[in-house]
This record gives C-alpha cells, structure tokens and sequence, in this order.
C-alpha cells in the first residue's frame, strides 16, 4: 500500500470527523478517573466518604467523588471513582497530582489519584485529536557544566502537516521553574518530512549547576499546536563530582589479643568528600586472602555525608600470615563518580603454636609389661610452632582398642607450659592385665579453654607385647560382718573369693583370718575356674574395744580390711538421729516466683538415755557434695541435745544462693564421744527458677529513622551483675505489647561482672510506617527470669514518585511499562524459585513423616539417596541468565543454599547409623513442643500488618508461600501476553511485598523455635534425626534469606515500574 494512499485515507477520516461535529453537533466531555483515600495509622474507625466530596488538584482543578464508599476498620485505604466538575480537557491531569478533598475529612491522612485522569475534551481539543508527542527523552542524565545534554521529542500527525522553523513553532524550555524563555528545536533528520511515522526533533545544550524540568511545543503550519507536560530533567553537578574516601580496615579482636578460630569484626568507613550527591549505589566488597567474602557496606551518599559499618562475624582466624582487602566500586557508570582509594589492604598475622607428635615418642616402662606390675606410659610432645603454649592449653586422650572400637581410657591436662621449640612428656600409669595385647592411641586436642593451638600431627598408635596369663584372685568389696557387736557376742565373717584372671588357682587356694594383724584360723577353699567365685565363712567371738578384721588370700596375699567395734555390757545407750524428713528447706521467692534464696536447716535427735553435751559431735552442710559447683555452707559444732529430745540445727538456718536445676543438700554428722559412728543425711530438691543475673546497660539503634523496607542496626551491652556465671542464653527483639518475633539470636555465658556486645539488624518490612515502641529481651538459661528494655525506630514510607514517566495517547501521564525482556527475565527467576521451594517443600514434608512414625526411617533414606539439587543450580543459573544485572548481588546468598552440608549423602552411606532414635524423639515431643512454640508465636496473630493471616505450622507457611509464587507468575504471564492492566500491577506490587515480609520474618522465627534448640557442635555425639531435623529446617531458613535478597532487589529495581510504592 503506497504512503499517498495512507495519507489519502487518514485526510478523507479526518474531514469526515469535522463534518460529522459540524452537522450533528457535539457534547464536551468531562475528566474521569479513580482516587484513593489513606488513613491516618492512628485511626482504628469505620470512614464514611459521601457522594460528591469535593477534590482539588495542585493545578486548582476542582473533582467530586461519584459514590459514597466507607473505609472499613482493618483496612487502610479505599478508592472511589471521581469526575471533573467542568467538562473539557483542564480535567485531564496526571497521576499524583490531586492533593486533598475540601474540606478536610476526620482521620483521612491524604487523598490522591494512582493513575491519570482522561477523557476531558472539547471542541478544540477533538479538532487536534491525533496529533501527539511521544519518545520524550534526554541523556545523560547527569553531569556538569561541561556536559553537552541532548533532548529528544518525537512529533506524530496522521494529517502529515508540517512545522515552519522558529521558536513558535518548535520549542523547548528547560529550567528549574520553566518560566525561561523558549528556545527552537532543531530537526534531527532535516530530509525526513514523515510525520505519520513520527518526526524526531532535537535540543543540544551546556546547563550551569542546578536541578532542571523541561517541556516542548509544537504547532503545524494550519496553527494545530500540543505540547507535553512538565517533565524532571537533569541534574546537573558541580564541576567536582562525587568523590568516594574508603578509610582504613578495622578489625576486632585486636590483632595482638587474636586466638585461633577467634570470630574477626571487620569495620570500615565510606565518606562522599565531593561536592555533589550519587545518584547510584557504591559496593564495598570484602576479600579475605584472594577469597572474595561478599558486599559488606553499599548504598549511596550525598555530598559530606558518611556510612560505618562493622561486618560482624566476618572470618574466623587461622594460623598465618593473611592479606584483608576492601574493593569499593560503583557499578552505575551513567554517573562519574570518583574513588581516592578504590583498594585498601591490611595484613595480618596470627603466630601459633604446632604440636607434633608420633609413634616414636610414645614409650612404656617396663617394656614389655609385667603382670601385676605398674607399667608407665610416657609421651613426649613436641612444639615445633613460633609460640608458646600456656598451662592448660592441651590436654592429652588416651584411647584404648576394645571389641574394634577406640575407647578413651584416659584424659590428662597439660599442667606447665611449652615453650617454642621445645618438647614435653606427659606420664600415664597402666596396670596391665595378663593374657592380652594391648593397642593405644595418643591424642592431642586443644583445652575447651584456649584453641590456640595447631594440633598437628596430633595421634599415634602404639602395640603393647602381649601379657601372659595369671590367676587374679580377689575379694570385690562384697565381705560382710553380721552378728551382735557386744561383749559375749558372735561376728559371722562371709564373703567370695572370685578369679579375675585367665587360668585356674592352684587347688591349696585358701582364706585367712586376722584379727588385730593376728592369724585366727583358715578356711580351705581349692582350685577356682577363670571367671568363678567360691564363698568363705568364719565365726569369732567378741571382745570389747575396736578391731581390725583382714581376710587375706593364699597364695597371692590379696587383701581385705574392716573396722569394727564390740561395746562392752555395760556401756550406756548413746545415738545420734537423723533423717531426710527432719531436713527443712524454705524457698524465698521474688514477685515473678524465682527463687532468689533457700533457707536451710535440720532436726537432730537424741535417741540414747543419757544428755547428749554440747561439742560432742559436729555438723558439716553442704549443697551438691562431691559434684561441679558444690558448696560448703560451714561446719558446726553440735548443741546440747537432752535424752530422748531434738534440736533445730543449726539454730539461724544458713542461706544458699541457687542455681536452677536438681540438687542435693548433706548433714555429715561426725560424734566426737561415745560410740556412735559418723553418718550423712541427703535431700534432693529441685529449683525451677532463679532471677536473671543479666542487665541490658546500653542501646543503640543506627539510623533511627529508617525507609520502609530497610534494615537499621542495633548495638547492646548486655552485662552479668549477678555472682555466678550465667548460662548460654538467648534474645529477642519484639515490638511492644505484639507478640511478633522481629529479630533473634543466642548469648554465649557471661561470667559475673562481664559483658557481651550484640549487634544485629532489625528489618522494617515487619513494622508499619510510624514510630514503632520495640523490646529487647534477654534471657539466661531456661530457668531464669528474662530481662527486657523497650526502645523505638521511626519508620519512613517512600511516597515521592520514580522519575520514569512517557506520554501516551489518551491515558494522560503514567508509568513506564516493564521492557518485555525484563518481564521474561523476572519470569524466569519466579519459575526456578518455585522449583527450589517444591524440592525444599517435598523435603520438609519428607522429614516430618519421618518424625510420625517408625517406617518413615527407611523411606527417608532412600529418598536422600535419589535427592539432588537441580533446582537450586537452575536457580542459580538463571539469575545468570535473566539479564537483570541488579539481582546477580544476591548470587553469593543464593550460592550459601548449595554449600549446606548434603546430609543425604553422609547418612544413606551407613545404614547402621538409621535407628529409631528413642532420646531425641522424646526430647521432639517435650512440652513445650517447638511445634508449639511457632503455632503460639504466629498461629494467632500472623507476621502483624503485611500478612492478614497466622501459619499453624512451617508447613501452613511453605504452601502459602507456594502460593504467592505462583500468583506472581500467573500475573507475569499475563503482563507479558500484554493483558495485563493497572490493576494487575497493583497485584503484583502487593504479592511482591507479600513475599518479602514472609521472607524476612520467616528465618528469626526458625531460628527461635527451632534452630537454636536444635544446633549441636561437631564434636558432639548428637542423634542422626537431631541432625536430619537441623538442616531440613536450616535449608528452609537459608533459602528465605537467599528470597529476601532477590525480593528485596526487586523492590528497589522493578516495582518502581509498577506504580507508587
């Protein structure tokens, strides 16, 4: 079809349009649109907005609504439609630009309108129908005074009528209030006179310093004329741009105080020296000996301002000498910003000492071993390390080879220092028993005090000679004395005799009877088998005073003693009672029932007919004798205690400060006179809570007023006041009077008088715009009484709108629409999420039927087997491949899901480890169940105001979580198909953030109700199903860290297509 023909039938259309308005007449039309009503936060009432409430806009447009509406309690906002109250086109503004409702309605906080208002005309407006500007641009958009700043307008008329030169007729004006002069536009393509398919009209300029809008006009030669609206230009820079100053790296611990495996705070500082603002982000990157450890501190700053951040846990220190590098760089080039010190290096160096050791060092005497005879084992350790090792630095296992297994026979502490370069020997005693070869092993390992110490070479493995075989003959501790100890009376002596060796005793094997070190008599008992007892038996008769009784074994001169004492007829009846029952133990509580202090004292009776003096015997009372943390209350000496009377002993009960847990209290009674012998009274009790010895004496939150959707840091002292060390503990932060679990964490033990220091961020996208009143908790142990401080952030909400608007036929001013191949690349990423949460789901489902019964143990297993991890590498591969260059930070997070131990492999390897574990099911089940404990958190009041739902269990979450994920993809696929409309936008504006508050509550609450129950140490001895259960739920709490990254990069990179945050 040739263009004359074109332009033929668009004039015939146009004329046509004329006559028919001249013939018939036409009506002119008013604006239309839709606008939104916000709440104040404060108001929790029901609004009613009547009919034809009055609305003005910036430009002194008059509106009214066309409805009554009413803004329900729990919602926050509500749109009407509207309409201009005269018809034409001053009634067509853009977005944003209604600006209050006249008058005021009570507890509306504003009123505006999301989207344009169109459809205003009149006769003049109809006459220019189809003549439109469009493709208004202009690059850069910054620079200096230096910079050549080009603007661009696209002219469209279907009548092809053309422009005469001239300011008139072409303009422009750019300035800070648009009231400069114009100035002419010149033509891009002077030849190109097709205006149907757009004519390209250009401005080239120089601006001095300053914030700039423009707009254009343009009139044909008939006097047809439009013009576009006011549009944000550039900014325009002083002639120093921004200039970036990276400060030095600090680290804590300090260098000097650093310890092997020490937890190292990297800090630095980021400081904009320039004249003028960023208007892109910088990236503070961490490299630790050539490994790059991620962004540490990123952002934008204006001019004079500065960002400090600590990288808290950012490297653990290893022997050595190592390089920490910072890189900072802005990956935006559209802005030229400039960086003094792009790099900077700090080199560290961390001695130690090596220990070593081997076969050779390890020697016993007497070699080969004796029977019966003392053997030492003598290990020499050597420190071929640049550093001392102080007293207590190492300890030494020793390891015993039993039935295939290494069993720990001993652990010996290192008690004197090693210096550099020198050697130690560690003795071991060894009584070696016959017939057997024994094999050993020497471990070095680190004290639970001090891991300092590069271990090395740190076992050997020695073979004994073999011992040859004996006959062990000996008593086991079970001979007894029964009878009348009186004089006149008969003691029966009985026992067994019992062969511990490896060959039959000679058959003259007896049994002989002292008494006060004098032979009394024998009792022959002949050959006893390896393995077997044979039993003994004498009578004596009793002679007043204290004796010594012996047996002892012939041959072999095995021995044992008791004592015994015979009264004489006419000794009187003397005795000293006492009984578990007689013990009293008052508990003196504070207002929240902990026990502060127990109170503690006894009965003591006199059972004998004659009074009992005072001194005559002793009283010693203890808590927990003989056990870690016992403690002696004082030793008495006894009152007078009258024939057949009690006492309360002693007189003043004696204090004890508690620790929580089981414990026991111990009257040792020791008689000084009289006949009586020394005996000991226990009680048990158990102490459920103690108050806290933990106090919160400083906080800090950095920056106070915080953007929504951002991350502001706290930093706490928290301080033991108490006088016993606490317990390893934990904390949490709450907003005040919600039980919503913003953010959480463990506290190592505090001894008395010394402090820890947390820091951590605290994640806006759980609150809500406003001030928000926050509580930090800490508690120590289970048992103890918590100790909170209440503190507050102001959060912000970005109302200013996203320069990225266009002008487009009849819909007025609205935002640019998502690039078809930004839609597919999010597309892409929102299909491998689903795949990822479909494994991960599959796997928690998986564990949890492993958890309800005895078959699931078997089915587990082989599922492991088959699981792989595709889908996270597709995850992965795709953000590659997305070609959305602000999610590939988010990488290095993604990438921490595929380094999460495959426990899969490790437990399907050994079927024999697969067993029903009874202990930790037991400790799964306990009341509270941590179940329980996230149903309680969120089961009633959700994630607050960004989820209007609450999760019964982690499982309630995956699946709605699923279900937001295919939401967005179903609005995705539409947007893409180009179906999509402003409403659909909204949608996936509001799913997006549905996400992101998922995303970032989800891993504080896992880790307060099951992680931190659940995390063990390596070297302990755990339950296979204690670790399956521990990275089921650590997958699932990496992998919504790993969203929060890629939500939140959306956020900041996407949505701003989408309409007002």
């Amino acid at each position: 079809m040739s263009k004359n023909f074109i332009k033929l039938i668009t004039l015939t259309a146009f004329l046509f349009a004329c006559f028919l308005s001249v013939s018939f007449g036409s009506q002119d039309n008013k604006a239309q649109g839709t606008v939104t009503f916000v709440k104040e936060p404060s108001v929790r009432t029901v609004i009613t907005i009547p009919e034809n409430t009055l609305l003005k806009s910036e430009s002194g447009v008059l509106f009214r609504t066309t409805k009554t509406v009413t803004l329900p309690v729990d919602k926050s906002t509500v749109s009407v439609s509207a309409e201009a109250i005269q018809p034409g086109p001053k009634g067509n503004i853009g977005s944003y630009q209604i600006v209050k409702c006249t008058p005021s309605i009570p507890g509306i906080g504003y009123v505006t309108n999301s989207e344009a208002f169109t459809g205003g005309e009149d006769e003049q407006t109809k006459r220019l129908a189809g003549l439109r500007l469009n493709n208004i641009n202009f690059t850069p958009p910054s620079g200096t005074p230096d910079t050549l700043f080009k603007f661009f307008v696209t002219l469209y008329d279907p009548l092809n009528e053309a422009v005469k030169p001239g300011r008139d007729n072409r303009f422009i004006r750019i300035g800070p209030g648009l009231n400069e002069p114009i100035r002419e536009l010149e033509e891009y393509d002077p030849n190109d006179k097709n205006y149907l398919e757009g004519k390209i009209f250009i401005y080239q300029t120089k601006l001095p310093p300053g914030y700039y809008n423009f707009k254009f006009g343009l009139k044909t030669v008939t006097g047809r004329h439009v013009e576009s609206e006011q549009m944000k230009g550039p900014v325009v820079h002083k002639l120093t741009p921004p200039c970036l100053d990276l400060k030095g790296i600090s680290i804590t611990p300090p260098e000097a105080q650093l310890k092997t495996n020490d937890v190292i705070n990297i800090g630095l500082e980021v400081k904009n020296i320039g004249e003028s603002d960023m208007l892109s982000d910088y990236e503070a990157r961490l490299w630790i000996d050539g490994q790059d450890s991620g962004i540490v501190l990123e952002g934008r700053l204006n001019a004079g301002r500065k960002h400090t951040r600590w990288a808290v846990k950012a490297w653990k220190a290893t022997p050595g000498s190592h390089e920490i590098k910072i890189v900072l760089d802005v990956p935006d080039k559209s802005q030229v910003v400039d960086i003094l010190n792009p790099i900077i290096l700090r080199n560290i160096k961390l001695e130690s000492p090596e220990l070593t050791l081997s076969a050779n060092d390890i020697s016993f005497k007497p070699s080969p071993p004796e029977i019966n005879q003392p053997t030492e084992i003598s290990v020499k350790i050597h420190n071929i390390g640049n550093k001392e090792v102080p007293a207590g630095g190492v300890e030494l296992i020793i390891y015993e080879r039993l039935n295939g297994k290494w069993v720990e026979l001993d652990k010996i502490k290192q008690d004197k220092a090693i210096p550099a370069n020198s050697e130690k020997v560690f003795p071991k005693s060894l009584r070696p028993k016959p017939d057997k070869t024994y094999e050993i092993m020497v471990e070095i390992k680190p004290s639970a005090a001090s891991q300092d110490s590069d271990t090395g070479n740190n076992s050997a493995i020695v073979r004994f000679a073999e011992v040859p075989g004996e006959a062990r003959l000996s008593f086991h501790d079970d001979t007894q004395i029964a009878g009348d100890r009186k004089e006149g009376g008969t003691l029966y002596i009985i026992g067994d005799l019992h062969n511990d060796g490896n060959i039959t005793s000679p058959d003259t094997t007896k049994v002989l009877l002292h008494v006060d070190d004098i032979y009394i008599k024998e009792c022959d008992l002949g050959s006893i088998e390896p393995g077997k007892c044979k039993s003994f038996y004498f009578q004596w008769d009793c002679i007043p005073g204290g004796h010594k009784i012996g047996c002892m074994v012939s041959p072999g001169g095995g021995k044992t003693e008791m004592g015994v004492h015979i009264k004489s007829a006419d000794t009187p009846v003397e005795s000293l009672v006492m009984t578990d029952e007689d013990i009293d133990l008052q508990e003196i509580k504070d207002s929240d029932d902990s026990v502060k202090k127990v109170l503690i004292q006894g009965r003591i009776h006199n059972k004998g007919n004659s009074e009992l003096l005072e001194g005559s015997y002793t009283v010693e009372i203890a808590v927990d004798p003989g056990k870690a943390g016992h403690v002696s209350l004082g030793k008495f000496e006894g009152v007078a205690i009258p024939p057949r009377g009690s006492v309360l002993f002693p007189p003043q009960a004696v204090e004890w400060i508690p620790s929580p847990g089981a414990h026991i209290t111990s009257f040792a009674i020791k008689p000084k006179v009289g006949y009586d012998e020394e005996f000991c009274v226990r009680k048990f009790f158990n102490v459920t809570k103690v108050p806290s010895v933990l106090s919160i004496t400083s906080i800090n939150t950095s920056p106070r007023k915080v953007l929504m959707g951002d991350s502001s840091g706290l930093t706490a002292t928290i301080r033991n006041i108490g006088t016993r060390a606490s317990t390893g503990g934990r904390w949490e932060i709450r907003e005040k009077d919600v039980s919503v679990l913003i953010a959480s964490g463990k506290l190592p033990p505090i001894d008395p008088g010394s402090t820890t220091t947390l820091e951590t961020e605290i994640p806006t996208s759980l609150l809500v715009e406003g001030t928000s009143q926050l509580e930090l908790t800490v508690f120590s142990g289970t048992e103890a009484t918590s100790f909170s401080v209440a503190f507050q952030i102001e959060v912000w909400k970005i109302l200013s709108m996203p320069e990225k608007k266009t002008q487009t036929e009849g819909k007025g001013t609205t935002y640019e629409e998502l690039s078809q191949e930004k839609i597919k690349g999010l597309l892409g990423v929102a299909r491998a999420r689903k795949k990822a949460w479909e494994e991960s789901y599959e796997i928690h489902e998986l564990f949890r039927e492993l958890l309800s019964s005895r078959t699931g143990v078997e089915m587990f297993r082989k599922r492991l087997k088959e699981h792989k991890t595709e889908a996270i590498d597709l995850l992965v591969e795709k953000i590659k491949m997305a070609n959305l260059s602000e999610l590939t930070f988010s990488l290095p997070d993604i990438l921490n899901l595929q380094k999460i131990w495959d426990f899969s492999e490790d437990f399907s390897s050994d079927d024999s480890e697969f067993v029903y574990d009874k202990e930790f099911m037991s400790f799964w089940q306990s009341k509270p169940t941590m179940d329980e404990n996230f149903r309680n958190t969120y089961g009633l009041t959700g994630f607050q105001y960004k989820i209007k739902r609450g999760f019964e269990s982690v499982s309630d979450v995956l699946s709605y979580y699923l279900k937001l994920i295919n939401d967005e993809i179903g609005l995705l696929e539409r947007l893409r198909s180009g179906e999509g409309d402003a409403d659909f936008k909204t949608r996936l504006r509001e799913n997006y953030g549905e996400e992101q508050a998922l995303a970032t509550a989800l891993p504080p609450a896992l880790d307060s109700a099951y992680l931190m129950l659940l995390e063990y140490k390596e070297s302990e001895n755990v339950s296979c199903l204690q670790v399956i259960a521990y990275d089921t739920l650590l997958r699932i709490r990496t992998q919504f860290e790993a969203d929060m990254y890629i939500l939140r990069c959306i956020r900041d990179n996407f949505l701003i297509y989408l309409g007002k945050q």
